[in-house]
């Protein structure tokens, strides 16, 4: 005597790691599972699969989850990023890189950029630049020699070559 017998997809679907899976009906006919991922991770593979009359599960490719990154940004010349490894290797999604300077030198543009969730930079150029310090052209008064010539990355001092000395502002 024949008999019916209830359609059932098999094997299991896997829930993905860093992610969820939800069924309808757990693994029988018609059942529809739906596949999301953790914060910080975005899905590949189908969204939703469902079990089918042949017993197999449509869009036949394993779903899972990969970890959402930025790609690595660039050391400003004359500075550094911190931490070390937001210039280094992908960096996670949620993390915030700063840019700083070295002594001697100034920092123009935004020093902070956060890799989102779309494994995006914002803001979306990290537009640094670290530029050294210089200093004027010193006119010093006649007699007076300055030292260093030029004063970058140093302090000048004004020094007099004749044999008086200077206090509080006036020579003696």
């Amino acid at each position: 005597m024949p008999r019916c017998v209830k359609i059932t997809c098999q094997p299991d679907l896997p829930v993905p790691t860093n992610g969820s899976k939800t069924c309808s009906e757990g693994n029988r006919f018609q059942s529809t599972c739906s596949f999301s991922c953790h914060l910080g991770f975005r899905r590949v593979g189908p969204e939703t699969r469902t079990c089918e009359h042949t017993g197999q599960w449509s869009n036949g490719t394993e779903t899972w989850c990969e970890e959402i990154t930025c790609f690595p940004l660039e050391i400003p010349a004359g500075g550094d990023v911190s931490p070390p490894t937001c210039a280094s290797q992908p960096v996670v999604a949620g993390s915030i890189c700063t840019a700083s300077c070295f002594h001697g030198f100034t920092l123009s543009g935004n020093p902070t950029a956060v890799c989102t969730y779309e494994g995006d930079w914002f803001p979306s150029v990290f537009n640094v630049n670290c530029t050294a310090i210089t200093c004027n052209q010193l006119n010093p008064p006649p007699n007076v020699v300055v030292e260093p010539e030029n004063c970058i990355l140093t302090e000048a001092s004004f020094l007099d070559s004749s044999p008086r000395s200077m206090e509080g502002g006036q020579c003696l």
